[in-house]
């Protein structure tokens, strides 16, 4: 059996160039995991022989085969799980939205997800034991915001394909989740922010009850529980971290 570095376990993590995805790729390093880093970028993640990076943008269309095939040159054997975090965030003017602005969103945000599970679901299914696979969706599926129909609407299309997947894969004991974070510290949420003085800032923080957006490494550490801990009664739950606004 060919192993990443050594490393008895595998995963693979796509968007883990920044942001959530390089949080859950450093902490699977952490914490003793193989990782196979998925992205356009690569991760600035300290070089081991725990790591190999694949760099694909998951949006083109042959992207499924280009990730395919680097997993059959790797000869991995070992992979038992996956995070499929890839997606970008788009504001708009309705009064200046057009169908090619929905299209760049779910190109982004939902197709991208179909083309790397399309990748890595021979590897799970191969794989003994109980496996995982772990969505990124947001919690503007259940709130949208004023020039954020394009985004909630692409994300909502991917909590739906999550849960309808995660029935169907049961049976091969591969556990599907989604984790549906809120405002959280990362260039993606900042880059949402542009423009507004530190004190709009202060004041879109001020409305979760926790008191603050979220801490990536603190949603990191969750992801990877669900990763490295997969449980068959959580078959297509969504957890939703989001500092208590599910609550208001």
């Amino acid at each position: 059996m060919k192993k990443l570095g050594g490393a008895e376990k595998t995963f693979v993590v796509s968007g883990a160039s920044s942001g959530i995805g390089r949080w859950v790729a450093k902490t699977l390093l952490d914490r003793g995991f193989g990782v196979l880093a998925v992205s356009r970028r690569l991760p600035e993640i300290d070089d081991s022989d725990f790591f190999k990076w694949v760099g694909v943008d998951l949006e083109r269309s042959d992207s499924s085969e280009v990730l395919l095939n680097s997993i059959a040159e790797a000869g991995l054997k070992n992979i038992v799980g996956a995070f499929s975090n890839a997606g970008s965030y788009l504001s708009y003017c309705h009064e200046s939205s057009s169908v090619c602005t929905f299209e760049k969103q779910f190109s982004a945000n939902f197709y991208s997800h179909l083309n790397f599970v399309s990748a890595i679901l021979p590897s799970l299914q191969d794989a003994a034991g109980l496996k995982s696979l772990v969505f990124t969706t947001t919690d503007q599926i259940h709130r949208v915001k004023d020039g954020g129909a394009a985004y909630a609407a692409a994300k909502s299309a991917l909590h739906a394909y999550s849960r309808s997947l995660a029935v169907h894969l049961a049976p091969r004991k591969i556990v599907v989740t989604s984790v549906a974070p809120g405002g959280t510290d990362t260039p993606l949420y900042w880059a949402t922010k542009a423009g507004m003085s530190a004190q709009q800032v202060q004041g879109s923080q001020t409305k979760y009850p926790s008191g603050s957006i979220a801490d990536p490494e603190e949603v990191a550490s969750f992801v990877v529980d669900l990763l490295t801990k997969p449980k068959m009664s959580c078959v297509g739950a969504e957890f939703r971290i989001d500092g208590g606004l599910c609550c208001l």
